[in-house]
């Protein structure tokens, strides 16, 4: 196996929604076209609500280049967390959203931890795929923000 450079990224945003509402939005697969312009497609199997196990394809438009990725939840622990792992091509990831309610009742904190491992001959190192990756997420959640307003 060659060998592989592992990056990793986080953003954090306060909603002022509920918890029960926001997550129940994250989970639900066909939601995220409506907060991340880089998916362009997106089906889940089996068929019927979201659990563990559950099978998330789409296609994801990301550093200038379209793929296909197949995603797969690991754990829901609603109203919580979420974690799953995924893979497009030669780059693999894992990801999980947490979620809480801080001291200011509506309103909900939301975490989005993301790491990706990619072949070393790839010449992008850690700290910018890190970077970037973190200004991606921030981005999204920002359009998720605008959502729940």
């Amino acid at each position: 196996m060659l060998p592989r450079t592992k990056a990793i990224a986080t953003a954090s945003v306060r909603l002022g929604t509920n918890q029960d509402e926001i997550f129940a939005f994250l989970v639900e697969p066909k939601n995220t076209q409506l907060w991340n312009e880089a998916v362009k497609y997106v089906s889940h199997r089996p068929a019927g609500p979201i659990r563990p196990g559950s099978v998330v394809l789409c296609s994801v438009h990301f550093l200038g280049v379209t793929t296909q990725a197949t995603y797969r939840y690991i754990s829901i622990d609603s109203p919580d967390r979420c974690c799953g792992e995924g893979s497009s091509r030669y780059v693999t990831y894992r990801d999980r959203f947490e979620l809480a309610t801080p001291s200011i009742a509506g309103w909900t904190d939301v975490s989005w931890w993301v790491e990706i491992e990619y072949p070393s001959a790839f010449p992008l190192p850690a700290s910018w795929v890190s970077d970037t990756i973190t200004r991606e997420l921030n981005a999204k959640l920002q359009a998720l923000k605008e959502i729940f307003e």
